[in-house]
């Protein structure tokens, strides 16, 4: 998005992301596809001085990635070492899409259920994966989001058994926004809540309450009381064992480097997967060895590359703000309209002003 407002100094239409992004992948889909996943992306539409829309990032994630990058300068510079956690599944389906065929020779089965499949998750920082701390296990079912294969009870479990018993002293710990990284500690009633919830939190926070109080006023005392800022229970484990916790941006899962280790374990894995049948034993097996493929030398070079996205945000977010707000006048958002409307007007002769 920044190379058609940087770089090319041209209003990036649905029309022209669509042409750069079948250059650059296999973008089978039209249109429609590509606005949902950009809306999916956290960008919205914005009305320029010229009253044609343009793509811009929605603010509160610039500003969230903003100040994930100020804490991440600061940690940096105390020298203070970073450890990146993730989850990922792996099935006996993951194959490669294309292969080499001929005479006599099939190549890759393609097309088959996923009736296996595990979860994996792991820590690691620029020195490798976290000694001992690697969880592999069999999921519940094989279909759907795997992270619904995840709760907070085990993932807690993990972070205690597993985690804070080999992490050095006075780490930063980095996660994503995931529902079971997240589980609120003393967390507030909101005001669906039953009332008895309402009074139960109250009492157990030392505020005075009572059945005979309508669930108005129960509400006003819970809004008095709770924390300005919410607390993670996930936070408070780690941190009253000297750990800093960090959480991604939303949207900016390329700034965690574990992602590429698992870019290259499935690899690993659909690599040696030819019929696409293969059985646990095998699978958890091909998991394991694909673990030994990842080395100290990658993961040093995953998280130099994610130093570098990082600088390179910070850049064009400011390079971004300055220029959003030369062309922005009308700041309130035009979601009610139809996107397409930026097409219909998109003529030769208004890309040839451009």
């Amino acid at each position: 998005m920044e190379d058609f407002y940087i770089n090319q100094k041209i209003v990036p239409t649905l029309r022209k992301l669509l042409n750069a992004v079948k250059q650059k992948i296999h973008f089978p889909w039209q249109k429609d596809v590509l606005h949902k996943t950009l809306r999916e992306m956290g960008f919205t539409w914005k009305r320029s001085v010229s009253k044609r829309k343009i793509l811009i990032e929605r603010t509160d994630i610039i500003d969230w990635r903003c100040k994930y990058l100020i804490q991440v300068r600061k940690l940096r510079e105390l020298g203070r070492k970073f450890f990146y956690i993730d989850e990922t599944w792996v099935d006996n389906n993951i194959t490669y899409r294309k292969c080499w065929q001929g005479p006599g020779v099939e190549g890759i089965m393609d097309n088959v259920s996923g009736s296996n499949r595990i979860i994996v998750v792991n820590i690691g920082s620029k020195d490798g994966f976290l000694p001992n701390a690697q969880l592999v296990y069999k999921a519940g079912c094989a279909t759907g989001d795997y992270h619904g294969q995840m709760n907070y009870k085990n993932f807690s479990n993990w972070i205690s058994n597993k985690v804070i018993p080999n992490l050095p002293p006075n780490c930063v710990i980095v996660m994503d926004n995931a529902s079971y990284h997240n589980k609120e500690h003393n967390k507030a009633p909101t005001r669906s809540s039953n009332k008895s919830e309402m009074i139960e939190w109250l009492l157990q926070n030392k505020v005075e309450a009572e059945l005979t109080m309508r669930k108005t006023k129960l509400f006003d005392l819970i809004k008095q009381h709770k924390p300005e800022d919410k607390v993670f229970e996930i936070n408070k484990i780690l941190e009253a064992h000297g750990h800093t916790v960090l959480r991604l941006p939303p949207y900016n899962c390329d700034l965690n480097p574990i992602e590429m280790a698992w870019a290259k374990l499935k690899n690993f894995v659909r690599g040696r997967n030819i019929l696409g049948d293969i059985c646990m034993t095998k699978l958890l097996q091909l998991v394991k060895e694909g673990f030994e493929t990842i080395s100290q030398d990658d993961w040093s070079a995953y998280c130099l590359h994610v130093e570098k996205l990082e600088r390179e945000y910070w850049v064009k977010d400011g390079v971004m703000e300055d220029i959003i707000d030369a062309i922005v006048i009308n700041l309130e958002s035009d979601d009610d309209e139809d996107e397409d409307d930026d097409d219909s007007n998109d003529s030769d002769n208004v890309d040839d002003d451009l």
